[in-house]
């Protein structure tokens, strides 16, 4: 009878022990509050399996009413904040302080140190260490991912860069694989742009060049005005000749007359008929060279009145015919500058006809980055080709929504690790869907305090597991203050 008691008793102790193994494993430790912390880190020593969900319970021997508890892992002592495990996700019930850890949680194996942190549930300026201890985490056989490690470490060409798990072309290198294959149309952007540095230039030139012909234009207005007063001043004199011939011929030189009689009576004292006057004079009233005579009073003694009369007519008709010939010069160079403007004209066209073809190209190279939110609560800033990328937090989950032929380039959560916790998963659709581990896309990622801007050691971000290809995720944030995260893919 006591046999199969025996047996019995083993059975059932084999039965429980392996319902907790596949639940969840318990680390249960007994404590005295007035002896615990005393900085030797041995209130406890809880040997952990890398693999394997832990759960945590801590018995006092007094109640822990109106209090919250975080609880931290680091290594060393003094160094890499592994985890912290959030207030929210800790529970104080009477004697008892109960938390659990998440095998993806678990840091890698290793000798790490933890404590046990209390504050007033009302005010968070109290705060007392309830537990320091030793966490022993030892190696798992189920860490070692299929491809998840491994990594090429030949065939490397040159100027390449490892990014697990392979060998690619940075951006600085132009080439056709890898990286390098998304950032080529940005170089090709950078050379256009320096390009339309270029055409600026020579729209500059052709702006000068118009100053110039401006200039030209002015100098050509300002001589043609000095040529105007000058024909005037010399229409005032030719007309000032011939109004005194006029007034002369009017009055009548030699006396007042009214008839072909007293005229001849008058100026030949001779003739008495007209016939008789053509033979004294020579000439009709009306000729040029009578019109001369009476204008410059002109007789028999006033040879050199007739001469000076002469002169000034034959230097007032070379004036005019210089002027004439510069009127000509001047009309040319006129329609020499007009036809240089038509040419300018059409070399500005064809400029911007050109200018306007690349800008085109440039459109076309979609090389244009939009940045923006892409949430309604400003967390999630992103720089993409696109616009009207979505990313929605559901629990601990960041799930974004691409629209097609819209690639994501990089993006900044800002991480509440106070009342979320230290971990989170991104989902990756449409754009970064991957579906094998081989092509899967991780992220180039990096964290930091929100208030002193430094980075969190011991944060990463690595790829979910080997179902979730499109799944990313974030271990290691502190649980008591907002993570900027980065990722860039």
């Amino acid at each position: 009878m006591k046999k199969l008691l025996s047996v019995l008793m083993v059975g059932l102790i084999t039965t429980c022990t392996t319902f907790a193994i596949v639940t969840e494993k318990t680390n249960t430790v007994n404590l005295v509050l007035a002896n615990v912390c005393d900085g030797s880190f041995n209130d406890f020593n809880l040997q952990l399996s890398g693999y394997d969900n832990q759960k945590f319970v801590f018995r006092y021997n007094t109640s822990l009413t109106g209090v919250n508890c975080v609880f931290r892992i680091t290594k060393p002592i003094q160094g890499t904040i592994y985890l912290d495990v959030p207030a929210t996700s800790i529970t104080v019930s009477g004697t008892n302080v109960t938390w659990s850890i998440a095998r993806t949680n678990i840091p890698p194996p290793g000798n790490y140190y933890g404590e046990l942190l209390s504050y007033e549930s009302t005010s968070t300026n109290i705060y007392r260490s309830l537990a320091q201890g030793k966490l022993p985490i030892t190696w798992s056989l189920y860490l070692n991912e299929t491809n998840y490690f491994q990594r090429i470490t030949t065939n490397a060409s040159v100027g390449q860069v490892y990014v697990h798990p392979n060998w690619i072309d940075p951006p600085w290198v132009i080439g056709t694989s890898g990286m390098a294959e998304a950032y080529v149309l940005l170089t090709t952007y950078n050379a256009y742009t320096a390009t339309i540095v270029n055409t600026n230039a020579a729209f500059q030139a052709l702006f000068n060049a118009q100053v110039n012909t401006n200039v030209g234009f002015q100098a050509l207005h300002t001589a043609q005005a000095t040529t105007n007063i000058a024909i005037a001043a010399r229409m005032a004199a030719v007309e000032g000749y011939t109004n005194a011939a006029y007034t002369a011929l009017t009055n009548g030189s030699a006396g007042t007359w009214t008839n072909l009689s007293q005229y001849n009576n008058d100026i030949a004292g001779l003739s008495t008929n007209l016939s008789l006057f053509n033979n004294d004079i020579g000439f009709l009233t009306n000729e040029p060279t009578f019109l001369a005579s009476v204008a410059y009073n002109i007789n028999a003694a006033g040879t050199t009145r007739w001469e000076k009369a002469s002169t000034d007519a034959t230097s007032a008709t070379g004036n005019v015919a210089t002027l004439q010939v510069a009127t000509g010069t001047l009309n040319t160079a006129i329609g020499n500058l007009n036809t240089a403007t038509g040419n300018l004209n059409t070399a500005v066209g064809n400029l911007q006809t050109a200018t306007n073809s690349l800008q085109d190209q440039i459109n076309n190279l979609g090389g244009i980055m939009f940045r923006y939110f892409a949430d309604s609560s400003s967390n999630v800033f992103v720089l993409a080709t696109g616009t009207n990328i979505t990313a929605t937090l559901a629990t601990t989950t960041y799930t974004f929504t691409i629209p097609s032929g819209v690639q994501i380039m990089s993006a900044v959560i800002k991480w509440n690790g106070l009342s979320l916790g230290s971990s989170f998963k991104v989902v990756l659709a449409e754009d970064l869907m991957n579906t094998t581990a081989m092509t899967r896309h991780p992220a180039i990622f990096q964290a930091y305090r929100s208030d002193n801007g430094n980075i969190i050691a011991g944060a990463s971000c690595r790829p979910d597991d080997l179902v979730n290809f499109n799944t990313e995720n974030v271990y290691g944030l502190q649980a008591i203050n907002y993570n900027i995260c980065v990722f860039n893919w």
